[in-house]
């Protein structure tokens, strides 16, 4: 669908280029909406801009938006929808959003698919077959979001598939199963991570015996170092990266404990055990200075 027409208002100047994106999941398909802030420049091409959300929460995963200027509340009859999509697989993930795309994971005949859309009018650009779908009693398909760098594209599937793809044409670069090459095992609500691009690296969990996080050459798939002995699934949250107490670290909440590693390394820096009744730790946890906070549906918080 194109692009509704609006006169361009001093607010709507205030707002160049911003795109907020509304995802509606079902257990039979993903749907995306567009809402129209304003878009009165082109966003053609693939540099990075101020409203481009390229992973799980966000540049820096803090859940944080550097914009300003935003109003305070929607137009009284609500912000025009701009178009609409859908038919893109079951699923569970939020959409990342580079320059004039937008990614999304979803199953379609019973394959894990990431497809790629245009920011502007919503026209499917490319579909991938990343790997076999996994169904599951609380609703089958991917519960990732892609990550994006530069011009590659990063997916970890419900299964265990870890994919680079060019995000031009989605062609995959190299692929590789991190279950079964570490000696993992999925978990039973399925694997929900977003994968963690540091540097050179690709962070991920695969939560196989001393590979409790891991970490591979983002261009190649090669290993790079691996750590983290735990004797139980991986569990649900992400790894991401903080910088306290002078340095900077990679976190990663599982199911029995937190861990802070040097991310150049994987050397540990420091433990706590926490294990969490059925191992289940789907919120990203918050950082705060020094000061980290967890959060858990059935243990509460620390």
């Amino acid at each position: 669908m194109g692009v509704t027409s609006h006169r361009n208002t001093e607010s709507q100047r205030r707002f160049l280029g911003r795109l907020s994106l509304c995802v509606s999941v079902t257990l039979w398909s993903v749907v995306i909406v567009a809402i129209f802030v304003s878009f009165v420049v082109s966003l053609a091409a693939q540099a990075p801009v101020s409203s481009d959300w390229p992973q799980w929460r966000g540049p820096g995963r803090s859940g944080l938006s550097p914009e300003t200027g935003l109003l305070r509340e929607w137009p009284a009859s609500g912000p025009p929808r701009v178009w609409s999509t859908a038919n893109l697989g079951a699923g569970f993930g939020s959409v990342a959003v580079r320059g004039d795309r937008v990614y999304v994971q979803g199953m379609r005949n019973s394959q894990s698919v990431v497809s790629a859309l245009s920011r502007m009018d919503g026209k499917l650009l490319w579909v991938r077959n990343i790997g076999r779908a996994v169904e599951n009693y609380q609703g089958s398909g991917p519960r990732g979001t892609p990550t994006v760098d530069d011009d590659r594209l990063y997916v970890l599937t419900e299964n265990g598939d870890l994919a680079c793809l060019r995000v031009q044409d989605g062609i995959v670069v190299w692929q590789r199963n991190i279950l079964q090459d570490f000696g993992g095992r999925n978990i039973g609500w399925l694997i929900s991570e977003s994968p963690l691009v540091d540097g050179n690296q690709v962070v991920v969990t695969p939560g196989g015996r001393g590979a409790g996080m891991a970490a591979l050459d983002k261009m190649t798939g090669a290993p790079i170092w691996h750590a983290i002995e735990n004797d139980s699934e991986p569990g649900y949250s992400p790894p991401f990266l903080a910088f306290a107490a002078g340095r900077q670290q990679v976190i990663q909440w599982h199911a029995t404990g937190v861990a802070s590693l040097n991310p150049e390394t994987g050397q540990i820096y420091w433990q706590h055990p926490w294990r969490v009744n059925l191992a289940l730790n789907p919120g990203t946890p918050v950082v705060n200075g020094d000061r980290l906070l967890l959060s858990a549906f059935y243990n509460g918080s620390r």
